[in-house]
């Protein structure tokens, strides 16, 4: 959770003049959950050709363009999705990330390890056949922040914001043998 704190911390604040790489700043949309997406035209999506890099971050009505020289930003501007032309100039710029926690490929790579061995293949073999093959080459897809925490525990659950609660199991016969395949499975 501290990395995750320190990651969305430094959320880069763009400006014309600004110093950075790029390519580190294609790494941070990554990892905070943007998608690449070839022309932009959703939130959330980014683009990289060349010195050019195209974002729609969830802060702005159209996606911007960051043209670099180098390292250092020469130009920010919106631009709108239908005709793919400059509406105007920005004088900075936020970009606030997608998701909740960051996430990275080696991540990834372990849960989809983990995965293997915990999801019934005769039950998500499809699952397992297409997310975590994405998951196993470093790739993120839809919904992989729920399951993360399988091999990236949170520091906090939900029940340690609470003060007066009690907590019942509907079905802990379920329970008990979900408990059981982990442990047979030498996961717990």
């Amino acid at each position: 959770m501290a990395d995750a704190q320190a990651t969305f911390a430094a959320v880069p604040q763009l400006a014309v003049g600004a110093e950075l790489p790029p390519e580190e700043l294609a790494e941070f949309l990554l990892k905070s959950g943007y998608v690449r997406q070839e022309p932009v035209s959703s939130v959330g999506a980014f683009s990289m050709r060349g010195g050019i890099l195209d974002v729609f971050p969830p802060n702005s009505e159209n996606p911007l363009r960051i043209e670099f020289f180098g390292d250092e930003i020469e130009s920010l501007r919106e631009f709108s999705v239908k005709s793919q032309r400059s509406v105007g100039p920005v004088q900075k710029l936020s970009l606030p990330p997608m998701r909740e926690l960051p996430i990275d490929s080696e991540q990834l790579r372990q849960w989809s390890a983990l995965a293997e061995l915990t999801f019934p293949p005769e039950e998500y073999g499809e699952f397992l056949a297409t997310q975590g093959i994405r998951a196993r080459n470093g790739e993120a897809f839809p919904g992989c922040e729920y399951l993360l925490p399988s091999v990236t525990p949170l520091a906090k659950t939900l029940l340690d914001f609470t003060t007066d609660f009690f907590l019942a199991f509907d079905e802990p016969q379920d329970l008990n043998r979900w408990f059981e395949s982990l442990a047979a499975k030498r996961l717990l």
